[in-house]
């Protein structure tokens, strides 16, 4: 909680700050990828997932991105320490990738910018 009150009492850098991110939960919300809190639930078994806002580029073109916080700690726990680890990143065989891309005529390419937001967990 108190990172939360931290988050809620740090200024916007203008009006305009606060309502894209106010707009920006809101999107989350119509789309599924986040829900709001009607009541608490099982004590020691919910995780509220801290987050914060990021601010990118100037004047019209400034874009609200929100960051959560996978590694905050709560007693001994993260989000981040519960999940399965996968397969190495892409970057460590960057050669591979880069020569299995140049085997087909045509590439494709895709907008990965919500992908993570809409991966559900079970109930």
């Amino acid at each position: 909680m108190r990172r939360l009150t931290t988050v809620e009492r740090r200024p916007a850098q203008s009006d305009k700050d606060s309502c894209d991110y106010s707009s920006t939960m809101r999107r989350y919300l119509v789309n599924g990828w986040a829900e709001p809190e009607t009541e608490s639930g099982p004590q020691k078994r919910t995780w509220y997932l801290p987050h914060h806002a990021v601010y990118k580029g100037e004047g019209e073109e400034r874009k609200c991105r929100v960051v959560f916080d996978g590694s905050a700690r709560y007693g001994e726990t993260s989000l981040n320490s519960q999940l399965e680890a996968g397969p190495p990143p892409i970057q460590m065989d960057l050669l591979r990738a880069l020569l299995r891309f140049r085997r087909f005529r045509v590439g494709l390419q895709a907008d990965i910018e919500n992908m993570y937001l809409q991966v559900q967990n079970r109930e």
